[in-house]
């Protein structure tokens, strides 16, 4: 996450980046996205469950750490 957060503010791109955690189906999504080119991922993944947690590009340079994902085993 931190890289392609990296990236977007170096190549001045807009970044979206999607894992799913295959054993409990949870979705974390990054989203580094000044266009609003990938709202519609947003609306899409509204209604799946469990829901996906969401990261933005304020979050990364709120905590200045690295986002840490972790799963319930």
């Amino acid at each position: 996450m931190k890289k392609a957060y990296e990236y977007s503010k170096i190549c001045d791109a807009d970044v979206c980046v999607g894992i799913r955690i295959r054993e409990t189906g949870q979705v974390h999504i990054l989203s580094v996205d000044a266009s609003g080119f990938w709202a519609f991922l947003t609306s899409q993944l509204s209604s799946y469950y469990p829901t996906p947690s969401l990261i933005t590009d304020r979050d990364l340079e709120k905590t200045g750490e690295d986002i840490t994902v972790t799963t319930a085993r």
